[in-house]
């Protein structure tokens, strides 16, 4: 088996990560890129880092999805399977083994940024992708759902989440919390203003997985993704517009202790247990 550690940083989950390595991988293969399985270790900042490593250090013909495996030392751990104690990372290790992990297959979001002399930056987002303007000025924009013109923007900026995103900066902003099960694509509107120029929907909207998002505007933007800001090379160019849909690349997510959803977030939002 070919793995890969993420971790936290901080003593505990370097500790974890050293036993793991002495006692349950000791005959198998540390490696940088191209892992079979990746451990992250931390909350579920360590999980968002874990995946943008792995993106990063995946070569484009690799088949075979990497399986994420998250074990808990943070705070809400809601992308984690596992705490750790002796009794659930021995389940971990024996459920890979005998190859009888819980997963679910996670295809994140990709975006670009096209400039007026067509080129281009990239990016790749798991949970939410953030556009705002660099001046914290109202954001103008044309909003394209799948090649249709949909409305004027006037407000804030706008958030587009995936489905394990919604739980996250999307909910802050009064968007849906959806079902893992659902493969969707969201658009948020933050702080949209309505009037005779600028019509908004002035409402979540949930589209297919397979949905294009255009959003075209000439603001000087900041673009968040995930834990990360995008460093845009606007000298002497500008911005003709931000294209976002679902990545090719995918991975799986290790739910094996996690599988409840509606638990998952009444003990994550509602009450602890």
């Amino acid at each position: 088996m070919k793995y890969k550690f993420i971790t936290r940083g901080d003593e505990a989950s370097e500790n974890i990560k050293n036993l793991i390595r002495d006692i349950y991988l000791k005959n198998d293969e540390e490696v940088e890129s191209n892992p079979e399985h990746v451990f992250a270790i931390g909350g579920d900042g360590t999980f968002l880092r874990a995946v943008h490593d792995l993106v990063s250090c995946t070569s484009k013909d690799c088949q075979i999805p990497c399986v994420v495996h998250g074990i808990n030392t943070g705070t809400l751990g809601f992308f984690t399977s596992y705490t750790p104690v002796k009794e659930q990372l021995e389940e971990l290790f024996n459920r890979i083994r005998i190859d009888q992990l819980c997963t679910r297959t996670i295809r994140p979001l990709s975006f670009g940024v096209v400039f007026d002399d067509n080129t281009s930056q990239q990016g790749l987002a798991i949970n939410e992708i953030t556009i705002t303007t660099a001046e914290r000025k109202t954001l103008t924009a044309k909003i394209i759902i799948d090649n249709n013109n949909f409305e004027k923007f006037k407000g804030t900026g706008l958030c587009i989440s995936t489905t394990i995103g919604s739980t996250a900066y999307n909910k802050s902003l009064g968007g849906a919390v959806v079902h893992p099960d659902l493969d969707v694509i969201q658009l948020t509107e933050m702080a949209g203003i309505n009037s005779a120029s600028y019509q908004t929907l002035s409402s979540p909207m949930v589209l297919p997985a397979d949905s294009s998002i255009e959003v075209e505007t000439s603001d000087n933007l900041v673009i968040t993704f995930d834990h990360c800001s995008m460093s845009l090379n606007q000298s002497n160019k500008k911005i003709k517009y931000i294209w976002i849909s679902q990545s090719a690349f995918e991975f799986k997510l290790d739910t094996t202790n996690n599988n409840n959803f509606i638990k998952k977030l009444k003990r994550s939002f509602i009450i602890s247990e």
